[in-house]
């Protein structure tokens, strides 16, 4: 997909407007929603991303992955509790290694060690080689 490959460049601006211009003909999308949000998350445009996100999560509530995104953004702000909320979401919708591993982190942000190790090894049961979770393990191993 060409809007895909345009955010891989970082080329955001010029993606978003391609993922606006499929959103027009295809407007319950909720896959074309949540790649919007991740070009806006790029061009860190926020509160854009946040309301993109949202929307594909009310147009399919099944997916994880903007539930992931959202998490991420509330998170790198410092709002833990929203963070582990929408984690919890993904995680209920199977959301692959990276939830646990985000919520890991959110948990350690709180200052949970614990919870946050438990969740770090949840995400290491689904996939051993997740980018960080190996360090993560170890660090709160320590």
């Amino acid at each position: 997909m060409l809007g895909k490959m345009l955010r891989e460049y970082r080329r955001y601006d010029d993606a978003i407007e391609y993922f606006d211009k499929q959103i027009k003909e295809l407007p319950e999308s909720a896959e074309l929603r949540t790649q919007l949000g991740i070009c806006f998350q790029g061009a860190g445009r926020l509160q854009e991303a946040l309301e993109a996100f949202q929307t594909a999560a009310t147009l399919d509530s099944l997916q994880s992955e903007p539930y992931i995104r959202m998490a991420e953004i509330v998170l790198s702000a410092g709002d833990q509790d929203r963070a582990i909320a929408l984690l919890r979401k993904s995680l209920e919708l199977n959301g692959g290694p990276d939830a646990p591993n985000m919520l890991g982190a959110a948990y350690a942000q709180r200052g949970l060690p614990k919870k946050a190790l438990e969740e770090f090894k949840k995400s290491y049961q689904l996939n051993p080689n997740f980018p960080g979770v190996r360090y993560n393990i170890r660090f709160y191993l320590d």
